[in-house]
């Protein structure tokens, strides 16, 4: 098992955990981190919720050179790990959340996924986001804030 592995199955388990307490769950129980990291063909995605309704696809990535200003020149990389949450999608929200080392945990979800109605409570919310031609960013910690305020599209999908 590389460094790399290890550090990636850290942060599905920091992601899951930090998820588990957003949305009312037990980590270990009702939500886990997934076996093979998504390679599963039963089980896409990093985080599985079992159970329970979960309306997000959850990919992981960390330790990449990512930066914000990647969503702001729209970086390939960028693009790369959004479409693999896209194309893996089973009927939910996809979401990317990404993160290095000494970084904030950010939530990247495609513009398309937005309930573009709402987003005047974006604004209202006063949390900080980056919102560029393609995307949405925001801190992790306040995902569940920016569903609960329905940004985002459901049963669209």
């Amino acid at each position: 098992m590389s460094k790399t592995s290890d550090k990636g199955k850290y942060f599905e388990r920091v992601v899951a955990k930090e998820l588990a307490k957003q949305f009312n769950l037990e980590y270990n129980n009702n939500i886990i981190r997934t076996p093979n990291s998504g390679g599963l063909k039963y089980a896409k995605g990093d985080i599985q919720v079992l159970n329970e309704y979960f309306p997000f696809h959850v990919e992981c990535k960390f330790g990449y050179s990512f930066s914000l200003n990647d969503l702001i020149n729209e970086n390939a990389k960028v693009r790369k790990f959004v479409e693999q949450a896209v194309e893996d999608n089973t009927n939910k929200i996809p979401i990317v959340i990404v993160s290095k080392p000494y970084y904030n945990r950010y939530v990247i979800i495609k513009k398309e996924y937005l309930n573009h109605d709402n987003m005047k409570a974006l604004l209202a919310l006063d949390k900080p986001f980056l919102l560029t031609k393609d995307y949405l960013c925001f801190l992790l910690e306040d995902l569940a804030l920016f569903y609960k305020h329905n940004l985002f599209k459901k049963g669209e999908l």
